[in-house]
């Protein structure tokens, strides 16, 4: 279904659903991507579908291990470079403080190539990437929130982040929050990994608390949003 929410902030008017829609996960239908590409996924451990969904009849539960994903096979649509991109998604968990991995690509693991987004165990959210081999490369991008986000369990919360130009924004519940770099060097290009896209935990942080994921779009090309805006009431 594509929704036609409209934004003012800073943008003119944009579909739940265009061509830069990557990726497109309702999680009613078992994972399938809802976006023109059509990707079809598949599993790593043991992720399953609940009832208790933000928007739909379904959303992805991922349990307190890891690895436990639905992936989708790489493309070249999933290249960000210097480009601008959002991530946004809904978000809910059974425990807070606790380390629950959004998604991310994992080619090679720590020391190698990776990028990911997750809420790390003081409840901030956070992104890291590594460009490199053997260990000897600095992380080229390791930001997160300032500050705790404030997280009541069972609690949907629309999460998204975002880059606009050369500068990242992540935004909860639709609401800008302060960053803070605490390391890296060298390009802030976002790496071509050669690897899946998966949603959930992959092994690089895993996750150790139950947690589920609604509506989770991936938009390559555009920042959708520049400013603090009201999060969509349906799904895309």
């Amino acid at each position: 279904m594509i929704n036609n929410y409209f934004f003012s902030q800073n943008r003119t008017a944009v579909s739940g659903q265009d061509t830069y829609t990557k990726i497109l996960s309702h999680f009613d239908n078992s994972g399938v991507d809802s976006s023109t590409y059509n990707r079809t996924p598949t599993t790593q451990g043991s992720p399953t579908y609940a009832t208790s969904s933000k928007f739909g009849t379904h959303c992805l539960k991922l349990p307190a291990s890891q690895p436990n994903n639905i992936n989708y096979p790489d493309s070249s649509d999933f290249t960000i470079g210097t480009g601008e991109f959002t991530i946004d998604l809904w978000f809910k968990c059974d425990a807070t403080s606790k380390i629950m991995s959004l998604c991310g690509q994992n080619e090679s693991g720590f020391g190698g190539k990776y990028w990911h987004f997750m809420i790390y165990s003081e409840n901030k959210v956070y992104f890291q990437q590594e460009f490199g081999t053997g260990g000897s490369a600095p992380y080229y991008l390791d930001f997160k929130t300032t500050s705790a986000m404030t997280i009541s369990t069972g609690t949907w919360y629309h999460i998204a982040l975002v880059r606009t130009g050369t500068t990242f924004k992540i935004f909860w519940n639709g609401v800008s929050k302060a960053i803070s770099f605490s390391g890296g060097s060298g390009s802030t290009s976002v790496g071509d990994e050669a690897s899946k896209f998966h949603i959930g935990s992959n092994g690089l942080y895993g996750a150790n608390g139950i947690y589920y994921i609604d509506e989770f779009r991936f938009s390559n090309g555009i920042a959708r949003w520049t400013a603090d805006f009201t999060p969509p009431t349906s799904a895309y």
